[in-house]
């Protein structure tokens, strides 16, 4: 009778932890950084822009995975060293879904791997909608992370992406063509037209560390950067690189 009590509370108490166990965590951030960009079916120059991105991240945690959900939008403005005449609107919409297995794990640090599903668009726009061109690409990525705790308060993370298949969508020029004008109130289907693309004519990385320092049990600030390079010779070279330092707080529930 002792060892079936015994045996009901110590299951009542594991419920009960793990009812309280904090499964839920978002995140919001917001930084400055640069962009570097050459697009030679928009212009022979090149760009860069001083940048402010905000982002949305949320994680749901289970035993042995997570999955993630995040969320990231910029809209500087171009230059160029030859002329201000040249400035052109630059957006940049990135969304990840994602899940991870965890792979091996201690108290102080764990390893994930797993797959995302990743949209990275970036528009330009030059004189209203003068001259347009655009880098669309819905991509299947291999991830994996590393999260070491460094004290009972603080822990470090690093995350890197690498596409390795998806549908890549550029515009053949500079300006509006009868599909764009047709589809103008569509824009989706203007970005998923596209060829099906791999690592044989076009690279991406997106590299992600991040620090967190934990104020309270609900609450955390990070501090995180952001680096992504995107190439591809499709139609005409292009290249962007962009690189954020986000400061961010940090909710579990």
């Amino acid at each position: 009778m002792h060892i079936a009590l015994c045996f009901v509370f110590s299951i009542g108490t594991q419920a009960q932890n793990n009812a309280l166990e904090k499964r839920n965590e978002l995140k919001l951030f917001s930084g400055i950084g640069t962009a570097l960009v050459k697009d030679l079916t928009f212009s022979p120059l090149h760009y860069r822009a001083a940048t402010v991105a905000y982002a949305l991240q949320y994680t749901r945690k289970f035993k042995r995975s997570k999955f993630i959900l995040e969320l990231d939008f910029s809209n500087p403005t171009l230059q160029t060293q030859f002329s201000d005449f040249f400035e052109t609107d630059f957006y940049t919409v990135n969304i990840e879904l994602g899940f991870l297995r965890r792979m091996r794990g201690t108290d102080i640090f764990k390893a994930f791997t797993g797959v995302k599903l990743h949209s990275f668009t970036n528009l330009l726009f030059y004189d209203g909608t003068e001259s347009i061109s655009f880098f669309a690409v819905q991509t299947l990525d291999l991830a994996f992370e590393a999260a070491f705790k460094l004290t009972t308060k603080s822990n470090f993370s690093s995350a890197i992406d690498i596409p390795v298949f998806g549908l890549l969508a550029r515009p053949a020029y500079t300006n509006w063509d009868v599909f764009i004008l047709e589809n103008e109130d569509n824009p989706l289907r203007i970005l998923l037209r596209g060829d099906f693309t791999s690592l044989t004519n076009f690279f991406g990385l997106n590299w992600k560390t991040n620090y967190e320092y934990r104020i309270s049990n609900p609450l955390a600030i990070q501090l995180q950067n952001t680096l992504r390079y995107y190439k591809t010779n499709s139609l005409r070279e292009s290249r962007i690189v962009t690189n954020q330092l986000s400061l961010g707080l940090a909710f579990t529930f």
